[in-house]
């Protein structure tokens, strides 16, 4: 499902964030199995969280909950990197688990 708003938002990023920054990012995103660009991967990380407390502005006023419960949002993006963290080490183990067996066998195998 595609929204015009984060393609207008990541081609406006996309001329905002200088590129090197951008394709630290995505590097980054690409070693933890994230094949999303970059651009969108923020646009989409700033409608989730313009979203999300603009809801929790409503809830906190309905509600009356205490005003520190527009952090949670914030969590998203610790979140995001410790995902990425996690895929990396999943990827290292895979590769000590077989680097064994390809140098036992001395053969290159396509």
């Amino acid at each position: 499902m595609k929204f015009k708003i984060i393609d207008d938002l990541a081609i406006f990023l996309g001329n905002i964030v200088p590129e090197k920054y951008l394709s630290r990012f995505q590097e980054f995103l690409l070693s933890g199995a994230i094949f999303t660009d970059a651009n969108k991967v923020l646009a989409m990380l700033i409608i989730f969280m313009l979203i999300s407390e603009f809801t929790l502005a409503i809830t906190v006023t309905m509600f009356r909950f205490p005003v520190s419960v527009f952090i949670l949002p914030l969590f998203v993006i610790p979140g995001l990197f410790t995902y990425v963290i996690v895929q990396q080490e999943r990827k290292v183990q895979e590769i000590e688990k077989t680097a064994p067996d390809f140098l036992r066998s001395g053969r290159i195998k396509l």
